[in-house]
């Protein structure tokens, strides 16, 4: 006789798969973030479409972005929640991390984004 799998366990298997659902619960808390990240020091970041940036943020919530344009850009950071949003000239993201091997994965609406590292 063979058994059909469980049409629960299965759909949950897949669920619990995917990368949005692995970060629920595990966020950083805000605090932690804004500690971790603002100390003036850079950090190498991935972006999503795979270009690696440097990033410094500083504790006065203002920091720059050096990367393919050979001129730094200037940023600025907030709080809002429990989300870190880093204001460009080009674009506001607002962020949730949590911890990776080496520094810590940005997530925007549920789907990976700024990847920081040291």
């Amino acid at each position: 006789m063979i058994k059909k799998p469980n049409v629960f366990v299965a759909a949950f298997a897949l669920f619990a798969s995917t990368s949005s659902f692995a970060a629920e619960g595990s966020f950083l808390p805000i605090e932690k973030v804004v500690a971790t990240l603002a100390d003036g020091k850079a950090w190498s970041a991935e972006t999503p479409d795979g270009k690696t940036i440097k990033i410094i943020f500083n504790a006065d919530s203002t920091g720059s972005i050096r990367g393919p344009v050979p001129i730094p850009l200037s940023l600025t950071w907030t709080v809002d929640g429990e989300l870190l949003c880093i204001k460009t000239k080009m674009a506001t993201p607002c962020l949730r991390f949590t911890q990776v091997s080496g520094g810590l994965q940005g997530w925007k609406g549920g789907k990976k984004d700024l990847k920081l590292t040291r």
